[in-house]
C-alpha cells in the first residue's frame, strides 16, 4: 500500500506516452459585485480561465445569487455605499458564509489583469484555510 505522498512523487515524474493532466474544474468561485459593465469584462477576461466567476450588480443581487453561487470568495467594488456593504457583511453572515473572504477594490485605484488574478488567488487561499478541532470545521481567513 503507498501513502499520499508516493502517489505525488509518481505523479510528478513524467512518464513516455502518458498524457498531460488537465484540470476538470476551475480553482474555486469567485463572486464579483460592480455597476460597471467595463469592470465586470475586466474580470471575466482577467480571471475567465482561474475560476468560475459570478456577477453581482449590487448587495441584493449578491445575496439572492450567494445560496446556489456557494463563493470562495467575493470581490466588491469599495465605491458601493455604505449601507450595501453593511448588507452585504450581514447577508453572507446570516446565509452561513460568514467566513468567506470579501475584497473590496478601490475604485480610485487602477487595476489590472495581473493584479485581479493575485488578489483572486490570495482570496481564494485565504478561503481554503480549513482546521479541523473535536470534529467541528471553521474556515479561518487571513
Amino acid at each position: 500500500m503507498f501513502g499520499l505522498a508516493d502517489r505525488i512523487a509518481r505523479s510528478a515524474i513524467p512518464h513516455p506516452g502518458s498524457a498531460p493532466v488537465i484540470p476538470l474544474a476551475p480553482h474555486g468561485t469567485v463572486m464579483v459585485v460592480d455597476r460597471a459593465p467595463a469592470m465586470l469584462a475586466l474580470v471575466r477576461a482577467a480571471l475567465g480561465d482561474r475560476c468560475h466567476i459570478v456577477v453581482a450588480r449590487d448587495a441584493e443581487e449578491l445575496l439572492a445569487q450567494v445560496g446556489w453561487a456557494r463563493p470562495d470568495a467575493v470581490i466588491a467594488d469599495a465605491g458601493l455605499d455604505a449601507d450595501e456593504l453593511d448588507l452585504v457583511s450581514r447577508g453572507l453572515a446570516t446565509l452561513g458564509c460568514d467566513s468567506v473572504p470579501v475584497v473590496l477594490l478601490d475604485p480610485e485605484r487602477p487595476v489590472g489583469p495581473a493584479d485581479l488574478r493575485r488578489i483572486a488567488d490570495r482570496a481564494l487561499a485565504a478561503g481554503r484555510r480549513v482546521w479541523m478541532t473535536s470534529g467541528l470545521r471553521s474556515r479561518i481567513a487571513a
